[in-house]
């Protein structure tokens, strides 16, 4: 009856991770079909505005360049929003180059921390595979840096074996305050990267001390 419950609630936890991706992707479409269209236009009618009163200096041709930097800047935060949810990478560039992309903000955000990506060249992997490891390491970045308050980060991804026996290995280590692997846990966090990847019918395995870093190592099977 325990392992029931146990399947039960695994099941539920996956079925809720697939339906927040949805939701994670509409939205996305939704900003970007939507309100960044919008934008679009204010910016170019603020722009065609500006243009028609340039040199007069008065109050209209200062309200339209007001306008039109206001409308940019929510255009960049959309966007910023937008890849929040659903990474464009993935679908266009795959999980490398998105990770690459998850580094350069961070990178940009927050610049006294050392980052650096090494990646192995990795075969095609499917879209679901894709989603959930970039959420694995999106998850390790954000504790890393806003509660491990680590200075220096370093991501591995590769993948060995070959055909039916396809292996993707992720690595995620951080110099921050790390943590008891024994001490009881109130958060969701790693719990959830945990049960992603063992939807994938891979392993998460954690290695730290308190002020020794973590280190976060990922191994999944790819479709042949």
């Amino acid at each position: 009856r325990q392992r029931e419950l146990l399947d039960e609630n695994m099941r539920l936890a996956r079925e809720l991770m697939r339906l927040q991706e949805k939701e994670r992707a509409a939205l996305a479409k939704e900003l970007h079909d939507e309100l960044s269209q919008q934008l679009v236009a204010i910016r170019a009618y603020a722009g065609a505005i500006a243009r028609r009163t340039a040199g007069t200096r008065d109050q209209a041709h200062l309200d339209a360049l007001a306008i039109g930097k206001s409308a940019s800047e929510i255009y960049a935060i959309s966007h910023r929003l937008m890849e929040g949810l659903h990474p464009q990478a993935l679908d266009s560039a795959g999980l490398t180059a998105a990770i690459g992309v998850l580094v350069d903000r961070w990178s940009h955000a927050r610049p006294e921390v050392r980052m650096r990506l090494h990646a192995a060249a990795i075969g095609p992997v499917d879209a679901e595979s894709r989603i959930r490891l970039f959420r694995i390491v999106q998850e390790c970045l954000a504790n890393a840096i806003q509660h491990g308050h680590a200075q220096r980060i370093r991501i591995f991804v590769g993948e060995r074996g070959n055909g039916a026996r396809r292996r993707l290995r992720i690595v995620v280590r951080d110099d921050g305050a790390g943590m008891s692997l024994d001490a009881p846990r109130t958060g969701y966090g790693l719990i959830i990267m945990r049960e992603r990847a063992h939807s994938l019918g891979g392993s998460l395995d954690l290695n730290s001390e308190p002020g020794r870093g973590l280190r976060v190592a990922v191994d999944v099977p790819l479709p042949a």
